[in-house]
């Protein structure tokens, strides 16, 4: 009898479990692959839409750069010609700001919350060097050139504008980082799917070939993201050195009309101050009678006038001088120890006969003043002088005016002085003139006192020179109180 093979009878069993074993596996590698596609699939969406993100917060970013650059050009031009058309564009440009700050910060919130910070740090920045432009146009709007050239040119506004600017291209940078890394992680996320392809490709083919063409596409994003980011950098880089550019050529021309300005003051002071002294002293020579009777004394009378006009005149000279040396920054102020009473009762002196001509009284009220104080004795007198002549001269017949004086109540070493009058007093709108150079309050009050305008402008420049505080108040029916803190 012959020997048969008989089938194990574990054979079936393990056959079924070898079956389900694969089954079962191929399930797992099914799913596994499956959620490595979900998994890489959304890694690319979402590297993709941070990258769009980053790409917008640029533009943004490159829009506020761009106002900004703009601002500063339309404020220099409209400081350096006063044009209403400089000053309507700057309004123009500077008003849309508020938007693109609005617009940038929406953006980071919405968008790329980790950049949030940096965005508004950068808003801060750039509108801090705003509000400096808007101070150079209000004081160009209401003081003039110059009273505005320094604020242009000041150290502070320039380090605002370069605080802006490097915060502007530090969140850019920090953007483009954000980016980077998500092109990085974008690049991971296309290997780990190009593996699962490679894995399920004996699975899924139509799987694989799909993801294939969404890499290939995410890919060319991607180079076309890059590309447009180097555009817009180099974009940037060129507009940066074209506005630096024009800034230094505004600087230059400034700093030329300003040399321009101090020559023409240098030579026309000498060239009127030469012959006005020569016809001071012959005009005092005949008034006087210094050599003998005229002879007619109705010339004694017009030697006195002109000796007067001349005497106007040089003073008048020797104020546009001190005004602009001190719009200059070129006065010296040289400080000693002198009396405060005395040097008042040395003003009273020089303008009681302007008092007595005036019908005015004038008077020295002494309270709790320091018996010394640090000063530059010519320009406190000048400051003296200027202040009670202008009281002086607004004041009606029979008015007074009072020189207080006193030590001030936050150190009480200072001087503080105080110069009020009963005076008719002026408007809101009539002391702002007043403050400006050569500015009258009113004609009717021009021809009753003959003032050239430069005697308040110029004393608040001598205090501000002299580390002092300026203040006035006045109003119409009451009269005019100055108070000045040395």
């Amino acid at each position: 009898m012959g020997v048969y093979d008989t089938p194990d009878p574990r054979a079936p069993a393990a056959e079924g479990r070898r079956v389900e074993v694969w089954f079962t596996g191929m399930i797992v590698l099914a799913a596994l692959m499956l959620v490595l596609h979900a998994w890489a699939g959304y890694g690319v969406l979402s590297s993709s839409r941070a990258m769009v993100s980053g790409d917008i917060l640029l533009r943004e970013t490159d829009n506020l750069l761009h106002i900004l650059q703009e601002s500063e050009t339309a404020e220099t031009r409209y400081t350096l010609t006063g044009d209403a058309a400089d000053l309507e564009r700057y309004r123009l440009i500077r008003g849309s700001a508020p938007m693109a700050f609005g617009q940038l910060d929406r953006l980071a919130r919405q968008e790329m919350p980790h950049a949030e910070t940096t965005c508004q740090v950068m808003i801060a920045s750039v509108s801090a060097a705003l509000v400096a432009m808007d101070a150079v146009v209000a004081m160009r709007t209401s003081h003039g050139l110059v009273a505005a050239r320094d604020l242009l040119v000041s150290a502070e506004k320039q380090r605002l504008i370069e605080l802006a600017r490097f915060e502007m291209s530090r969140a850019q940078a920090e953007i483009m980082a954000r980016i980077n890394a998500r092109i990085v992680s974008a690049s991971t996320n296309f290997d780990i799917a190009a593996m699962a392809s490679l894995l399920a490709f004996g699975i899924g083919l139509p799987t694989g070939i799909a993801m294939l063409r969404r890499i290939r596409r995410a890919g060319a994003a991607e180079r076309s993201l890059r590309l447009q980011v180097e555009a817009a950098n180099l974009q940037l880089e060129a507009r940066v050195a074209m506005r630096t550019a024009e800034l230094l050529r505004a600087n230059r021309a400034l700093a030329d009309a300003n040399a321009v300005k101090d020559r023409f003051l240098a030579n026309m002071s000498h060239e009127l101050r030469t012959p006005l002294n020569a016809v001071i002293g012959f005009s005092e020579m005949i008034s006087t009678e210094m050599l003998g009777p005229v002879g007619q004394p109705r010339y004694v009378d017009y030697a006195r006038d002109i000796l007067a006009s001349g005497r106007h005149l040089l003073a008048l000279i020797e104020d546009i001088l001190d005004l602009s040396r001190i719009q200059a920054g070129r006065i010296d102020i040289v400080r000693a120890d002198v009396g405060p009473r005395r040097l008042a009762l040395e003003a009273l002196s020089m303008v009681v006969p302007m008092a007595r001509a005036a019908g005015v009284t004038a008077s020295l009220v002494m309270r709790d003043a320091p018996d010394q104080a640090h000063l530059d004795a010519r320009r406190v007198k000048q400051i003296l002088i200027n202040l009670l002549s202008n009281a002086i001269r607004y004041s009606d017949r029979n008015g007074t005016v009072r020189l207080i004086l006193d030590r001030t109540e936050s150190d009480g070493r200072s001087l503080r002085i105080e110069i009020v009058d009963d005076g008719s007093g002026m408007t809101d709108v009539e002391l702002v003139r007043a403050m400006q150079p050569f500015e009258q309050v009113s004609r009717d009050r021009e021809r009753r006192s003959g003032g050239t305008g430069l005697g308040l402008p110029l004393t608040k420049l001598l205090v501000t020179a002299h580390g002092g505080s300026f203040d006035i108040t006045s109003a119409p029916g009451v009269g005019t109180r100055v108070v000045v803190e040395l």
